[in-house]
């Protein structure tokens, strides 16, 4: 963007001095803005202490781009000037956009006339423009056991393909990713771009993993045209967090088993719940068929801290050979009453003699 400040020893109006253009094309989240600024002396007269202000105001914030009228900041070093006529003082002003809607670029003018009247003069001029979003994310999630599903859109809404520098999914430290795509450079405008990956809890087990909702940011890095970089990364990625069971159970390993030979089969009940104790038992009900307990048909489990589990073996045998079912046993928590139905807890081959 090019702008031109015209001072004269005695304007018509402030709105006469400074010159901007109505419309310079388009600019987009995470891409830099950049602008010239020039301020220059069209009288025939010489101008004292010259002093120059440049601020971006978004929605939230206010940014000093440029400011000679008090102390110099880091994005300048220039100070107050005199200008003869037809002299000038140029500004090259930059600042990387981080927000969307309505900004502003606020300049502002001092100066003093070394003739005539010399009354210290200012005026000031307010330029509006949009950012617009050059990028859509829509996901999707779906929860298949302890593994995550996670489907990326990612859309090109503006006007220029883009040159994709780098395109990351930045999962949460509580996942590890396996990745299934390919490698694509060039996003057309309206151009979809597809992405799936698969999470995996990183500790096995882990209930902070099951239950959190954040799943991680995508970060990408891209160039438009004349290579004008941009650079955006999302918040969080999110899904709904399934409805979680208190306690779970699962078969550690799956023996040999001969028909009406005894065996035992070792199991883990986990405790999901953060801050409870459970008070666990196993029971065997009339549905039990082809495998059944040995002994008796209530076992005492016993407690399990918050977040822990215990192992134990239930006592069985089997009565018919082939691939059978263990069905019918129920999982009960004695405080709180809740109850488990395991309808396949596992399939067992079961073999002749």
């Amino acid at each position: 963007m090019s702008s031109h400040f015209t001072v004269e020893s005695f304007p018509p109006s402030s709105t006469d001095l400074l010159t901007l253009p109505s419309s310079f094309g388009n600019i987009y989240l995470g891409e830099t803005f950049s602008c010239y600024l020039c301020v220059n002396n069209d009288s025939a007269i010489p101008v004292s202490d010259v002093a120059f202000k440049a601020e971006l105001q978004t929605t939230s914030q206010r940014f000093t781009l440029a400011d000679t009228i008090g102390t110099p900041t880091n994005s300048t070093s220039d100070l107050q000037v005199s200008l003869l006529p037809r002299q000038s003082q140029e500004f090259i002003l930059h600042h990387d956009i981080k927000e969307m809607g309505i900004h502003i670029l606020v300049c502002s003018v001092h100066y003093t006339p070394t003739q005539g009247d010399r009354t210290r003069k200012f005026f000031r001029k307010f330029f509006k423009f949009q950012v617009l979003n050059p990028l859509s994310v829509k996901t999707r999630v779906n929860t298949l056991d302890d593994q995550i599903v996670l489907e990326n859109q990612i859309q090109n809404l503006g006007s220029v393909s883009l040159f994709i520098d780098s395109l990351r999914f930045v999962e949460n430290d509580l996942f590890i990713k396996q990745s299934f795509n390919t490698e694509i450079k060039i996003l057309q405008p309206q151009d979809i771009l597809q992405q799936m990956y698969i999470l995996k809890p990183r500790l096995e087990g882990d209930i902070s993993s099951i239950v959190s909702p954040n799943l991680g940011r995508l970060d990408i890095h891209w160039k438009s045209t004349l290579c004008e970089p941009g650079h955006l990364q999302t918040s969080q990625l999110v899904r709904k967090v399934p409805i979680i069971n208190p306690f779970t159970i699962s078969v550690l390993e799956i023996p040999t088993v001969k028909i009406q030979e005894p065996f035992k089969l070792p199991i883990r009940l986990r405790n999901n719940l953060s801050g409870e104790r459970l008070r666990l038992s196993v029971h065997g009900t009339t549905k039990m068929q082809n495998i059944l307990l040995r002994g008796s048909n209530d076992l005492q489990v016993g407690t399990v801290d918050a977040g822990g589990y215990i192992d134990f073996e239930l006592q069985l045998i089997a009565l018919q050979t082939g691939l059978q079912t263990l069905s019918g046993l129920t999982v009960n928590e004695k405080i709180s009453g809740v109850k488990l139905e395991l309808d396949n807890l596992a399939t067992i081959n079961v073999l002749s003699f």
